[in-house]
């Protein structure tokens, strides 16, 4: 998106920059998004299917890259890494 109007849709190998993705990150990412988007739904009481996260950078260069959650296209909360990472999860929780 460029001022919030769709420009393109890309993969998760297109945000890496890579053509195939020979260390699958992919596949390790896909998962822990998965389960993420479905703690988010438990806890805001939202069905898994009416969440977005939007991936956003504020400069060309990228410096720095925010996540946010939307629910139908309303804001629901950012997404920190201190929320991905809250104390007492696991990873084992994350990635099933």
């Amino acid at each position: 998106m460029k001022k919030y109007k769709p420009v393109n849709q890309l993969t998760f190998n297109d945000i890496l920059g890579v053509t195939f993705d020979f260390k699958s990150r992919e596949a390790l990412a896909t998962p822990f998004m998965q389960n993420a988007i479905l703690r988010l739904s438990e806890e805001k009481e939202i069905k898994p299917q009416d969440i977005q996260i939007m991936i956003f950078t504020e400069t060309d260069e990228c410096k720095s890259v925010s996540l946010y959650a939307y629910n139908n296209g309303k804001k629901i909360q950012p997404v920190s890494f201190e929320w991905l990472f809250q104390e007492g999860l696991e990873m084992k929780d994350l990635i099933q």
